[in-house]
């Protein structure tokens, strides 16, 4: 069984336990945010200006303008039409799937698909992303009616990027919608941490929604979808999201005037990203997709060796309690290259034995 620790505080690039010191390599605050003094004092400002919550609905007949004000720059910063944003990327995942349910969509996941995505439903299919496109492009063929691909962006558990240059195959002619999940990749890749949006083909081919959570790299409790003009009037008119509170207005503050420290933490960790590829170069058994602050360890037990050091990696099981358990390294804009290089020697120490 797993060893859970307990912690008064929330960790940054080390965390106490037991009145020890440890590196902590997990989570997923990968530009730490959560821990960056100025961010903190903006989320401050916002809570002096808005308080704790806004107790009602975006429905209401009376609205605060930093939610359009916040929607805006998230649809300019993707490039999008328009932008609606939720208490958490869960939500925003549950938002989408019903409202594509309501309307008579028959969806299609994507092996890795996260479970805001399914609706409560089984797991996605358990085939590799090449054997299910083999599948999903001709029956799509010859599908009636409307059609949705809900997929993830990349593979946080494991470190995988997923290959989206199918889109410019889908059948023409047919309702086709592409959805995919960027929580794990909006702030992180990209040149200016858009995400996948600029790596999807380019056109009207295909229509695409993008939706995520905020609460990785930006660091506030939301979530976000990213849409045609049309598409997120149909979701703003939905009971699913009217009568769901909306994410607290501070958070959102904060991330509308917390550009430069993005950009700032970005490059730290994009630094630290290529300092940690570098040290471990040679390593086979960590795996790393480039750009991406995860590194999946093959042997499971590194875990335990590396917390008898005093290093802390994400090790549980995930997505359920039945699930296998998953090791990884994350890496966060908050670790210092000696940070790295300590972490680099207990790896290669444990795998050259």
């Amino acid at each position: 069984m797993e060893r859970t620790h307990i912690t008064e505080a929330a960790p940054g690039r080390t965390v106490f336990l037991d009145g020890v010191e440890y590196l902590f390599f997990s989570g997923t605050s990968y530009l730490g945010m959560h821990r960056n003094a100025a961010f903190r004092k903006l989320l401050s400002e916002g809570t002096e200006k808005y308080g704790s919550v806004y107790g009602s609905s975006r429905a209401s007949n009376l609205q605060i303008a930093i939610y359009p004000e916040a929607e805006e720059k998230l649809a300019r910063w993707l490039g999008s039409e328009a932008c609606t944003v939720l208490s958490s990327g869960f939500m925003a995942g549950q938002l989408v799937y019903h409202t594509l349910l309501a309307a008579g969509y028959q969806l299609h996941y994507a092996p890795g698909s996260h479970p805001a995505l399914l609706g409560g439903g089984g797991p996605p299919p358990q085939t590799s992303w090449n054997e299910w496109l083999e599948n999903l492009l001709p029956g799509l063929e010859t599908a009636e009616g409307r059609q949705a691909i809900l997929a993830c962006s990349v593979d946080p558990l494991r470190s995988q990027k997923y290959d989206f240059s199918f889109a410019g195959r889908l059948p023409r002619g047919k309702e086709v919608l592409l959805v995919i999940d960027d929580s794990h990749g909006f702030g992180i890749l990209g040149e200016k941490g858009e995400g996948i949006a600029r790596l999807l083909p380019q056109g009207k081919q295909v229509e695409v929604i993008i939706l995520g959570s905020l609460g990785k790299a930006m660091g506030i409790p939301a979530g976000a979808v990213w849409s045609t003009e049309s598409r997120a009037r149909a979701l703003r008119q939905t009971a699913f999201f009217i009568s769901a509170s909306p994410p607290a207005p501070a958070g959102l503050y904060a991330f509308s005037h917390a550009g430069d420290l993005y950009r700032e933490a970005g490059k730290q960790l994009a630094k630290n990203i290529t300092c940690f590829s570098r040290l471990i170069k040679g390593l086979k058994q960590v795996r790393q997709a480039p750009g991406l602050p995860v590194f999946f360890l093959e042997d499971q037990a590194v875990a335990a060796c590396l917390e008898e050091r005093h290093i802390l990696a994400s090790s549980f099981r995930y997505p359920t309690f039945h699930s296998e358990p998953l090791s990884r390294i994350v890496l966060s804009s908050l670790h210092t290259t000696a940070d790295l290089e300590r972490l680099a020697d207990v790896l290669k120490d444990y795998f050259s034995d």
